[in-house]
């Protein structure tokens, strides 16, 4: 019913013209719009932060990898320098370049197992530590395949061994020897409009006296010493056929000979009841022997006897023992097999043989002679890289020496 103080009130009046579901219509789809933008949101969002975790998993993990990638070719590099360089395996011709593959390092005892980040085996084959003598500097190149990661790594070292590059450092070639004397004698052309100069003094003698002055220029290196045995020898022993053990004093060599025997060796065959064919060139040999052998023969006896039985047995014959109500008296048939075993004899001929041919045989004589260490050589302490053939390193015979001169002056 309208009044005037509901006149203007349309609410009511859409309710009573049946538009009264209107305004619920209007707030249910506004709020599963809400729902499904919320939702769309919370999707968005789960999986953005799932590709960044595992976007972060594969960066550490690409990490690891190289770290682990690094640090083995480090540890290749070290057994490279000690191989070549060290051991005087390094290229000694311009151009000449030399190789091993972790096998022979490994063999060499110069390095440990090789795995990636996973744990895989990397190639011991296929990964090599070459080295290459150029004109100014030597080149190594480490070449690691591993499952996870295989590259190639590039070192660059001066002639007295000592790497350029180990530390991150860019390379920069030495210049050449014509460039230096035309930048001299362009220096020359332009002393009067350059005419400050570098004057560096000589280096003086190498000590082991290490001076702290920022005043001096100073190099260092390390020398070692080197040795050798002087062996002596003994004269040669004469041959003979009885083995000799060698052992830390006493050199055994071995000489293979081949000698004819005349006479009939004594390996016969094994006898034999079959008689061989006689033929030319063949010795036959016969033995008679009587041998025994057993002949068995059986038959069956039949034996008697009795026992008390109390009530007596219904299939057997019995008697009732005088003075007892229970007992009787039973008789029993057994039969039982005896054989016997009769010894005869035969005449039994063997045969055995052999040809009739001289046998080549070969002898081993063995020769000795003594060993006597004398007393080791000693070179003067001198650079590892110019141990002299014959000679190894001392142990533990490393000697640093310093020498200094003023700097420069201009």
């Amino acid at each position: 019913m309208y009044t005037e103080d509901n006149e203007f009130d349309y609410n009511e009046y859409d309710n009573k013209n049946g538009n009264g579901n209107s305004y619920f219509n209007k707030g249910l789809i506004t709020k599963i719009i809400l729902i499904v933008i919320c939702l769309v949101i919370i999707i968005f969002l789960f999986f953005k932060v799932k590709n960044l975790k595992n976007d972060n998993t594969d960066y550490n993990n690409n990490d690891n990898i190289a770290l682990v990638f690094d640090n083995n070719v480090i540890l290749l590099r070290n057994a490279g320098e000690q191989y070549f360089f060290g051991d005087g395996n390094y290229p000694t011709s311009v151009g000449e370049e030399k190789s091993a593959n972790i096998t022979t390092l490994r063999g060499s005892a110069l390095t440990m197992d090789i795995n990636d980040y996973d744990g895989n085996k990397c190639g011991y084959n296929t990964s090599l530590v070459s080295v290459t003598r150029n004109a100014k500097d030597y080149e190594m190149k480490i070449y690691l395949s591993c499952p996870s990661k295989e590259d190639t790594v590039t070192y660059y070292y001066n002639l007295d061994f000592e790497c350029l590059t180990c530390n991150g450092e860019t390379y920069v070639e030495p210049e050449d020897e014509e460039d230096n004397n035309e930048d001299d004698e362009n220096n020359d052309d332009n002393q009067d409009n350059n005419p400050i100069q570098n004057v560096c003094g000589e280096f003086g003698e190498w000590t082991t006296t290490y001076i702290e002055d920022p005043t001096l220029e100073r190099e260092q290196r390390t020398v070692i010493k080197a040795y050798k045995d002087n062996n002596i020898y003994g004269e040669w022993s004469p041959l003979t056929t009885t083995k000799i053990e060698p052992n830390a004093n006493l050199e055994v060599k071995t000489v293979d000979k081949q000698e004819t025997i005349s006479t009939y060796p004594d390996s016969w065959i094994d006898n034999g009841t079959s008689k061989p064919s006689s033929k030319e060139g063949r010795e036959i040999k016969t033995s008679t022997s009587r041998e025994p052998y057993s002949s068995t023969s059986c038959r069956d006896v039949q034996t008697t006897y009795t026992k008390i039985v109390p009530g007596g047995d219904k299939n057997v014959p019995c008697t009732r023992v005088p003075g007892s109500m229970f007992d009787y008296k039973c008789t029993y048939t057994k039969t039982e097999k005896k054989c016997t075993t009769t010894t005869k004899y035969k005449t039994v001929t063997y045969y055995k043989y052999r040809d009739k041919v001289d046998k080549q045989e070969t002898v081993t004589y063995y020769q000795s002679r003594t060993i006597t260490k004398g007393t080791p050589t000693y070179t003067d302490y001198i650079l590892e890289s110019e141990i002299p053939s014959g000679y190894q390193k001392v142990p533990n015979s490393e000697l640093v020496q310093y020498r200094y001169r003023e700097k420069c002056s201009k």
